[in-house]
């Protein structure tokens, strides 16, 4: 178990989703941690190999000095509430280090595990050509219920959405076989459905 971190949501098959600390949006997973040794500008850090590229970013490149070397890098901010989260390590001026070019130094202080489900937004190329702007821009609050097919236990999850209603349909992609999902409710926003 990674020091520092809460416990795996059951079913997402994710990893725990990281987000800002203080504003809960999505930046990344647990699973694309590279490492969690590592020191930030505000204590400990993890490398990690993605983060979201619509909820967070990126400032002009600096050139830094650290403690194994000179790197270019660029400054992570939420896209949201503008809350620093960490840098992009753009280049490494030593050849032993040029494996975390492209690599995400987020500081652990500054995110946290999403307190929601999923509150990622959908991207354009996976929404249908159907779907017109209006629809797109909808947001909400969906609960959902989960029973697992072989005890028969229920679990309620929230699920967050931006855009259009597609990321239900994508959360029940997601939940393994030996779940189903029983009723969607929405709580807060409008859903279309054709």
């Amino acid at each position: 178990m990674m020091h520092g971190f809460p416990t795996t949501p059951i079913g997402m098959g994710a990893g725990r989703l990281l987000a800002c600390k203080k504003c809960d949006t999505y930046i990344t997973s647990s699973r694309y941690m590279l490492s969690c040794a590592y020191r930030g500008l505000l204590g400990k850090a993890a490398l990690y190999r993605e983060v979201s590229s619509t909820t967070t970013r990126l400032a002009p490149p600096t050139i830094q000095l650290m403690a194994s070397g000179a790197y270019t890098v660029r400054t992570l901010t939420c896209q949201t509430c503008n809350s620093y989260l960490g840098m992009e390590i753009v280049r490494a001026y030593e050849s032993s280090e040029r494996w975390k070019e492209g690599r995400t130094l987020l500081e652990l202080e500054s995110i946290a595990e999403q307190r929601d489900a999923p509150s990622v937004p959908v991207p354009k190329e996976f929404l249908p050509p159907s779907l017109d702007s209006s629809v797109a821009a909808q947001m909400g609050k969906a609960d959902i219920v989960v029973q697992e097919r072989e005890t028969g236990r229920k679990k309620p999850r929230r699920v967050m959405f931006r855009r259009t209603m597609i990321i239900l349909e994508d959360m029940r992609a997601r939940i393994p076989e030996k779940r189903m999902v029983l009723r969607t409710r929405v709580s807060k926003g409008t859903i279309k459905t054709d």
